[in-house]
């Protein structure tokens, strides 16, 4: 493990997801996440903080199978309920400590009262340096972020297959909304200089 710096990482997951991910290399996915070290050196030079937004800046296309990111979460900021179109999101925390809502999907076939449903909270967890965790659509919708109002917050995030939109959803009422993702840096250009194809 000793040198498994993030450039390592980027590699080994090039490798790993060269032909996207499958049921069989997710547990493989979520080990190499893991055995990364998180070292700021590796990822100072790339983080962005707004004092309006959490940011996200894109690392690595995958070739297209997947979209790795580091997002940067200043005190108090956090993401909306918000889901993964028929994605895995990979999550390890990289400085500080994120908090994760779990949210029941709402099955809005169901939540037709005028008032509208509220969302359904069925767990939360604090994610601390070097942890690392995966949610799908299937285990439900989630919110994250930093709760802290001293330290900051960085994670790495791997989404794949990578998505350009994603529903958030209202606390209160469930309400439904499609929103882009974008990005507040790309140095995509910069992964990977021995395995990446041009």
């Amino acid at each position: 493990m000793e040198g498994y710096n993030l450039e390592n990482l980027q590699s080994d997951l090039r490798i790993e997801l060269v032909n996207g991910l499958t049921g069989e290399n997710v547990e493989s996915v979520k080990d190499l996440m893991s055995r990364y070290k998180s070292d700021p050196q590796d990822w100072k030079d790339m983080e962005k903080w707004s004092d309006i937004k959490y940011t996200r800046t894109l690392l690595d296309k995958g070739n297209g199978h997947y979209n790795l990111m580091i997002l940067c979460w200043n005190v108090g900021q956090e993401s909306p309920i918000h889901n993964h179109p028929n994605s895995h999101c990979f999550m390890k925390t990289l400085e500080g400590v994120v908090h994760e809502e779990l949210y029941r999907k709402p099955d809005m076939t169901s939540c037709q009262c005028s008032c509208g449903c509220k969302m359904e909270k069925i767990g939360d967890r604090d994610y601390s340096v070097n942890d690392v965790a995966l949610i799908t659509d299937k285990d439900g919708v989630h919110r994250v972020g930093n709760r802290s109002h001293v330290d900051r917050a960085v994670t790495l995030h791997l989404y794949s297959p990578p998505f350009t939109t994603c529903h958030k959803y209202d606390d209160d009422t469930s309400k439904e909304t499609e929103v882009p993702m974008g990005f507040d840096q790309d140095f995509s250009g910069r992964c990977c200089s021995t395995t990446c194809s041009s």
